[in-house]
């Protein structure tokens, strides 16, 4: 199902079966995704957040809502039906744009689609909806074809580009190793972030060429 998905978005879902484990809820809901794409931090999504005044904690306060029992995080965590609606339209997005794969911004698409569901209120509040994103989502895929229009050119002189994805991979494994050192080291939790880590470390190392 979820064979299209960029690294991004496949960490956006580990995460959101971590909210729903923390914050508390039997199904994985458009909220949880919410906090999992605030959790992965991808730039230019980060900063349209943080323009818009959105944060992980706003985000936290208004899934309150969703807490019923907190189950031991070693449990499977299923999605909603709201949820599965979400990657249905997360997909239909990128199908439209033509996209093989299904990002951070699709899932942000189909979480603005799913419009009853709490996630998508607070975000049309701060003025973030369907057209800003798509407006954005568009932008950024003329960009990564110019800059790599510019790759090439620079590798054809001779110059190796250096590689803007590594710090990337750099800030997420601190955001990481700082989770587990707050983490209550509670045995399946902190396997999932060490194994997330070290994928970290080896998205890092390709990067790095």
């Amino acid at each position: 199902m979820f064979e299209r998905y960029t690294e991004a978005a496949r960490r956006t879902l580990f995460f959101a079966r971590y909210e729903a484990s923390v914050v508390g809820g039997d199904t994985i809901e458009a909220e949880h995704l919410l906090l999992g794409l605030f959790r992965v931090g991808e730039a230019p999504l980060s900063e349209m957040f943080a323009a818009a005044g959105l944060s992980y904690g706003a985000v936290c306060a208004n899934a309150r809502h969703l807490v019923r029992q907190r189950l031991p995080t070693s449990v499977e965590i299923p999605f909603s039906v709201s949820t599965k609606r979400i990657f249905r339209y997360a997909m239909e997005e990128a199908d439209g744009l033509k996209q093989i794969e299904i990002g951070v911004w699709h899932l942000l698409l189909g979480i603005l689609r799913e419009s009853a569901s709490t996630a998508a209120k607070l975000l049309n509040a701060h003025g973030v909806t369907a057209e800003t994103a798509r407006e954005r989502l568009a932008a950024q895929s003329d960009g990564i074809t110019a800059a790599g229009a510019r790759c090439s050119v620079a590798q054809g002189n001779g110059v190796r580009a250096e590689s803007s994805t590594a710090r990337a991979s750099l800030d997420r494994i601190h955001k990481l190793v700082d989770w587990l050192a707050e983490s209550r080291f509670d045995g399946h939790t902190t396997r999932m972030l060490v194994d997330e880590i070290h994928f970290g470390l080896d998205m890092l190392k390709r990067d790095l060429g």
